[in-house]
Protein backbone atom coordinates (compact mmCIF):
# COMPACT_ATOMS: atom_id res chain seq x y z
CA UNK A 1 0.00 0.00 0.00
CA UNK A 2 1.15 3.73 -1.29
CA UNK A 3 0.28 6.36 1.46
CA UNK A 4 0.37 8.83 -1.09
CA UNK A 5 -2.55 11.95 0.62
CA UNK A 6 -2.87 13.08 -3.21
CA UNK A 7 -2.03 16.59 -4.88
CA UNK A 8 -2.64 19.15 -2.76
CA UNK A 9 -0.23 21.54 -3.82
CA UNK A 10 1.45 21.57 -1.39
CA UNK A 11 4.43 18.87 -1.76
CA UNK A 12 5.74 19.35 1.95
CA UNK A 13 2.48 18.31 3.53
CA UNK A 14 1.56 15.08 1.56
CA UNK A 15 4.96 13.77 2.35
CA UNK A 16 4.65 14.38 5.67
CA UNK A 17 0.46 13.40 5.97
CA UNK A 18 1.48 10.13 3.60
CA UNK A 19 4.70 9.32 5.37
CA UNK A 20 2.65 9.91 9.12
CA UNK A 21 -0.42 7.71 7.78
CA UNK A 22 2.17 5.24 6.38
CA UNK A 23 3.86 5.00 9.97
CA UNK A 24 0.84 4.88 11.61
CA UNK A 25 -0.50 2.02 9.47
CA UNK A 26 3.32 0.16 9.87
CA UNK A 27 4.12 0.60 6.91
CA UNK A 28 8.06 -0.01 7.23
CA UNK A 29 9.02 -0.65 3.58
CA UNK A 30 8.43 3.28 3.00
CA UNK A 31 11.34 5.63 3.62
CA UNK A 32 13.11 3.26 6.35
CA UNK A 33 14.50 0.19 4.80
CA UNK A 34 16.74 -0.93 7.20
CA UNK A 35 14.38 -0.14 10.11
CA UNK A 36 17.36 2.13 11.43
CA UNK A 37 14.76 5.37 11.92
CA UNK A 38 16.87 6.89 9.10
CA UNK A 39 19.57 8.52 11.62
CA UNK A 40 19.94 9.68 14.83
CA UNK A 41 17.57 11.85 14.29
CA UNK A 42 17.83 15.26 16.89
CA UNK A 43 21.03 13.45 17.99
CA UNK A 44 22.70 14.38 13.87
CA UNK A 45 23.87 17.59 12.38
CA UNK A 46 22.04 18.98 10.05
CA UNK A 47 22.65 18.55 6.13
CA UNK A 48 22.53 21.94 4.49
CA UNK A 49 22.19 20.41 1.47
CA UNK A 50 19.30 18.42 1.82
CA UNK A 51 17.83 21.37 3.39
CA UNK A 52 18.79 23.53 0.34
CA UNK A 53 17.38 20.65 -2.08
CA UNK A 54 14.04 20.22 -0.02
CA UNK A 55 13.55 24.25 -0.19
CA UNK A 56 14.37 23.95 -4.14
CA UNK A 57 11.84 21.47 -3.91
CA UNK A 58 8.85 23.95 -2.18
CA UNK A 59 10.17 26.61 -4.43
CA UNK A 60 9.49 24.34 -7.57
CA UNK A 61 5.64 23.04 -5.76
CA UNK A 62 5.17 27.22 -5.48
CA UNK A 63 6.46 27.66 -9.48
CA UNK A 64 3.74 24.92 -9.94
CA UNK A 65 1.06 26.25 -7.70
CA UNK A 66 1.19 29.59 -9.73
CA UNK A 67 0.96 28.28 -13.16
CA UNK A 68 -2.07 26.18 -11.66
CA UNK A 69 -3.82 29.03 -10.18
CA UNK A 70 -3.22 31.13 -13.64
CA UNK A 71 -5.39 28.51 -14.98
CA UNK A 72 -7.63 28.56 -12.56
CA UNK A 73 -8.47 31.89 -12.59
CA UNK A 74 -8.86 31.89 -16.46
CA UNK A 75 -11.39 29.10 -15.68
CA UNK A 76 -13.74 31.16 -13.36
CA UNK A 77 -12.50 28.56 -10.46
CA UNK A 78 -10.88 31.18 -8.15
CA UNK A 79 -11.50 34.76 -8.69
CA UNK A 80 -8.02 35.59 -8.78
CA UNK A 81 -4.21 34.97 -9.05
CA UNK A 82 -3.56 35.81 -4.94
CA UNK A 83 -6.25 34.16 -3.17
CA UNK A 84 -5.69 31.09 -4.95
CA UNK A 85 -1.78 31.36 -4.40
CA UNK A 86 -2.80 31.86 -0.69
CA UNK A 87 -4.99 29.01 -0.55
CA UNK A 88 -2.72 26.78 -2.34
CA UNK A 89 0.80 27.23 -1.27
CA UNK A 90 3.09 25.89 1.14
CA UNK A 91 3.57 29.08 3.75
CA UNK A 92 6.64 30.30 3.92
CA UNK A 93 6.55 29.21 7.57
CA UNK A 94 5.72 25.50 7.01
CA UNK A 95 9.04 25.24 4.38
CA UNK A 96 10.96 26.89 7.38
CA UNK A 97 9.84 24.29 9.98
CA UNK A 98 10.19 21.56 8.02
CA UNK A 99 13.38 21.52 5.82
CA UNK A 100 15.28 21.88 9.18
CA UNK A 101 13.97 18.58 10.31
CA UNK A 102 14.93 16.84 7.13
CA UNK A 103 17.98 18.14 7.06
CA UNK A 104 18.44 15.70 10.31
CA UNK A 105 17.66 12.63 8.43
CA UNK A 106 19.80 11.05 5.76
CA UNK A 107 16.99 9.07 4.63
CA UNK A 108 15.60 12.18 3.35
CA UNK A 109 17.99 12.13 0.88
CA UNK A 110 16.71 9.63 -1.22
CA UNK A 111 13.39 11.00 -1.32
CA UNK A 112 14.65 14.68 -2.61
CA UNK A 113 16.82 13.03 -5.22
CA UNK A 114 13.73 10.64 -6.22
CA UNK A 115 10.82 13.33 -5.98
CA UNK A 116 13.18 16.42 -7.30
CA UNK A 117 12.64 15.28 -10.95
CA UNK A 118 9.14 14.16 -10.50
CA UNK A 119 8.81 17.95 -10.12
CA UNK A 120 10.43 19.33 -12.25
CA UNK A 121 8.82 17.26 -14.86
CA UNK A 122 5.27 18.02 -13.29
CA UNK A 123 5.98 21.82 -13.76
CA UNK A 124 7.10 21.25 -17.38
CA UNK A 125 3.91 19.55 -18.25
CA UNK A 126 1.69 21.90 -16.42
CA UNK A 127 3.45 24.74 -17.98
CA UNK A 128 2.70 22.89 -21.36
CA UNK A 129 -0.59 21.91 -20.68
CA UNK A 130 -1.29 25.53 -21.45
CA UNK A 131 -4.90 24.63 -19.13
CA UNK A 132 -6.31 22.39 -20.89
CA UNK A 133 -7.97 20.51 -18.12
CA UNK A 134 -7.07 16.65 -20.00
CA UNK A 135 -3.78 17.55 -20.34
CA UNK A 136 -3.49 19.14 -16.52
CA UNK A 137 -4.80 15.60 -15.39
CA UNK A 138 -2.39 13.62 -17.18
CA UNK A 139 0.21 15.80 -15.50
CA UNK A 140 -1.44 15.49 -12.04
CA UNK A 141 -1.60 11.52 -13.02
CA UNK A 142 2.28 11.08 -13.98
CA UNK A 143 3.14 13.32 -10.73
CA UNK A 144 1.58 10.42 -8.88
CA UNK A 145 2.76 7.90 -10.12
CA UNK A 146 6.33 9.31 -9.85
CA UNK A 147 5.63 10.49 -6.37
CA UNK A 148 4.45 6.76 -5.56
CA UNK A 149 8.08 5.85 -6.96
CA UNK A 150 10.32 7.63 -3.94
CA UNK A 151 10.91 6.27 -0.58
CA UNK A 152 9.09 8.35 1.77
CA UNK A 153 11.24 9.91 4.49
CA UNK A 154 8.90 8.54 7.35
CA UNK A 155 11.39 9.01 10.31
CA UNK A 156 11.74 12.66 9.61
CA UNK A 157 8.07 13.21 8.70
CA UNK A 158 6.64 11.86 12.30
CA UNK A 159 9.36 14.57 13.44
CA UNK A 160 7.82 17.53 11.06
CA UNK A 161 4.00 16.05 12.30
CA UNK A 162 4.77 16.68 15.70
CA UNK A 163 7.24 19.76 16.12
CA UNK A 164 5.58 21.64 13.09
CA UNK A 165 2.12 23.79 12.59
CA UNK A 166 0.66 22.41 9.39
CA UNK A 167 -2.38 24.27 7.88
Amino acid sequence: MRCFMGITGTWLIAVVLGAAACSSAGDASLGDPDGDGGSAGGNAAPDPEIEERCRDSAELSRQATEARCECMVASGERPDQASCIAASATPESTTDCVCPIYALYPDSNAFIDCFLPVQRAHEDCVAEALCDTAKLSACDKAFVQGHEQCPLPVTAADEVSEMCDLP
